[in-house]
């Protein structure tokens, strides 16, 4: 049988082919996602080690819902043979995300899943990315009924994250371990201050046994208590040299993050849900005292996402600071010479209010930005506010 055309393209091509298939889908679109998965690598074998590369650089293990535990234990199973079957899979592993539940015991009981943490990160192979996402109250101690000789399982990175008291286990001296500790490059996550809290502990105690944060490139994550601050800045000081991207979900900032360190730093993005509380704050407060430590910004992007109610109305968001935060925009745009700038503002409004004013006062909001907007190389200022059906006052 005659070969069809595509066997006559250089490999190069075919996977520029295969990056144009997937460049257009994110991760949040599950359905074309797994379409992707299933069809690409069987339409050739040359389409096939380019598109494994595609499904198999994010995994994610464990889940949220205790209901789903032995779902969980299959899906582990599963990913356990299918990279003992082809081991190069590995290698195009970049990001992983562990889901944390309530009942949690099974990350340092788990058997499989430690066999597949091994494989995973290990001194041949470092994460990109790992992101740790929950909702559970604490950890269950663990992993020193782990017996890791037994299990291979010793090494520093995943052992010491699944760590929540103070009380560590003698360090492992394994040459390999303390001459290949994985560099990240991104770290991302959130409801998870137990596992990043001990992090933070098992580098005080001993930084050569953990994970090497010095050359991590970006940050995202979920700021609401003192102790989710503290932890933070630990991190943004250890890795303030590289250090490029920072994103910052808060409900508030009972605390300050301290930037002054980042002579680097580029894009700087937070996103602060004001909510509909009863409260006297000034809802730039939190966002101010970041922007006031930053030295030098290319790329500012700031959410603001607040509610409507009879208690609470829009003029908080027109009373804020607006003056200060202006201030501050130009302070950085002279500093970069080059920043950009994206402010939007986003209220859910209850069926209930006047609904009459809304659109008036916040258009209004922008207004002492607006004046300074010729000191401002580029300024984006958009404004969305929505009647909420099911949301009333």
């Amino acid at each position: 049988m005659r070969k069809g055309p595509i066997y006559r393209l250089s490999q190069e091509l075919i996977d520029e082919v295969v990056d144009c298939v997937y460049s257009d889908l994110s991760d949040d679109n599950n359905g074309a996602l797994l379409s992707h998965h299933v069809a690409c690598p069987l339409v050739c074998r040359f389409f096939t080690q380019r598109s494994q590369m595609h499904v198999f650089h994010a995994i994610k293990v464990g889940t949220y819902r205790e209901d789903w535990s032995e779902e969980r234990a299959r899906r582990i199973q599963r990913l356990k043979r299918i990279l003992k079957r082809n081991r190069r899979l590995v290698s195009y592993i970049l990001r992983l995300t562990i889901e944390i539940p309530q009942d949690n015991e099974w990350l340092g009981t788990d058997k499989t899943f430690l066999d597949v943490m091994k494989t995973v990160v290990n001194k041949d192979h470092s994460l990109q990315t790992l992101s740790l996402w929950g909702s559970y109250d604490h950890l269950v101690y663990t992993v020193e009924n782990v017996d890791s000789q037994s299990t291979g399982f010793n090494h520093p990175l995943i052992k010491r994250l699944f760590h929540r008291k103070s009380t560590f286990p003698k360090p492992s001296t394994d040459s390999h371990n303390l001459g290949n500790l994985p560099q990240l490059q991104h770290l991302e996550y959130a409801s998870s201050g137990a596992a990043v809290a001990a992090m933070v502990q098992i580098r005080q105690i001993d930084p050569s046994i953990s994970v090497d944060l010095s050359r991590l490139q970006t940050l995202k994550l979920r700021m609401g208590d003192l102790d989710d601050v503290v932890h933070a800045q630990t991190i943004i000081d250890e890795a303030s040299e590289f250090l490029r991207h920072i994103s910052l979900l808060i409900h508030r900032l009972p605390g300050r993050i301290n930037l002054r360190k980042m002579r680097k730093l580029e894009y700087l993005r937070i996103e602060h849900l004001v909510g509909n509380q009863i409260t006297m704050e000034d809802p730039l407060s939190g966002i101010l005292s970041v922007m006031q430590t930053a030295p030098t910004l290319h790329f500012l992007e700031v959410m603001l996402q607040g509610t409507i109610t009879d208690t609470q109305g829009p003029e908080k968001f027109r009373t804020a600071d607006w003056d200060g935060f202006g201030s501050e925009i130009e302070r950085l745009a002279s500093a970069s010479g080059n920043l950009r700038v994206f402010i939007s503002l986003n209220c859910d409004v209850s069926r209930d209010y006047l609904k009459n004013p809304v659109r008036q006062i916040l258009d209004g909001v922008f207004e002492p930005l607006r004046r300074r907007a010729r000191h401002i190389p580029t300024l984006n200022l958009t404004v969305i506010h929505q009647v909420h059906r099911f949301f009333s006052s």
